[in-house]
């Protein structure tokens, strides 16, 4: 598989931390000696290491920024999101071990958005 070059351009922001030092981010990153595209995913904490994300072109970015304005953000979860599920010596044996969510308060995500 040929190696895949990139350039971050322009970093823009921080989405989330995973706590594990991996960061899902907005940046604007020339990939493969293209042009500068708008790129949401996760990167290792050197950014040596990413996982798979979503790239848009100018025109794609400009159709999404027209149409997030008619989103609306109460409909959408508040950051529960599942965990790693903790061992648990003293479970039933044979019982299933359910993942814990973590609630992001809505707080914050205001805060984060701007609203």
């Amino acid at each position: 598989m040929a190696e895949v070059k990139y350039e971050i351009v322009k970093h823009i922001c921080v989405l989330s931390d995973r706590g594990n030092g991996w960061t899902r981010e907005v940046n604007i990153v020339k990939w493969n000696d293209s042009g500068p595209k708008l790129d949401i995913r996760e990167w290792s904490p050197e950014r040596t290491s990413m996982r798979k994300g979503i790239t848009l072109t100018r025109p794609e970015f400009l159709v999404l920024a027209k149409y997030m304005k008619h989103i609306n953000a109460s409909e959408l979860t508040d950051g529960y999101r599942p965990q790693a599920p903790k061992s648990d010596e003293s479970a039933a044996p044979g019982a299933e071990s359910v993942p814990e969510l973590t609630l992001v308060k809505a707080e914050e995500l205001k805060a984060a958005s701007g609203e």
